[in-house]
């Protein structure tokens, strides 16, 4: 099962196709949208992904793989690549690319829509909100992963 921050997840499949499909292929391609569209599913970003991602990201020249996110309620959820979008903001993009995370069977959508709460009970509704909560690891860990983990909808699958 996938790990995300240290929590496994295990769910149901995205209820809407974001993508098109090569003709014959069944491959699919990334779409992109505004940056602003996708809700994060996280309150904070890690500030050691945050500094290896700077490693490799080039602000003049932003190239990246698409963020994978899940249709919850009508929105697109970020269920990774929040560092990757959160440098992207950064960088001044207006727009991200997204696919259908390859993952969703695994995933735990009701703890992602719990994680989606949390956000918007704090005012985390787009990429942007992210500035000013880039914290330790430690602190990551801390706040973040055990707050999940402490939800009565975490499951270890």
């Amino acid at each position: 099962m996938r790990q995300c921050d240290g929590f496994p997840l295990g769910g149901v499949p995205i209820v809407r196709t974001l993508v098109k499909q090569r003709e014959g292929l069944g491959e699919t391609m990334p779409s992109s949208v505004p940056i602003d569209e996708p809700f994060p599913s996280q309150l904070y970003i890690d500030a050691s992904r945050l500094r290896n991602a700077l490693e490799w990201f080039d602000f003049d020249d932003p190239a990246y793989d698409p963020i994978p996110v899940l249709h919850i309620e009508d929105e697109f959820v970020l269920s990774d690549g929040h560092t990757r979008a959160f440098l992207a903001h950064l960088a001044g993009a207006t727009t991200i690319e997204i696919v259908p995370d390859p993952d969703q069977q695994e995933l735990n959508i009701p703890l992602y829509r719990e994680c989606v709460d949390w956000c918007r009970n704090e005012s985390v509704t787009q990429v942007a909100d992210l500035a000013g909560r880039v914290v330790s690891r430690d602190t990551f860990l801390e706040q973040w992963v055990a707050r999940c983990q402490a939800s009565p909808l975490y499951d270890e699958g």
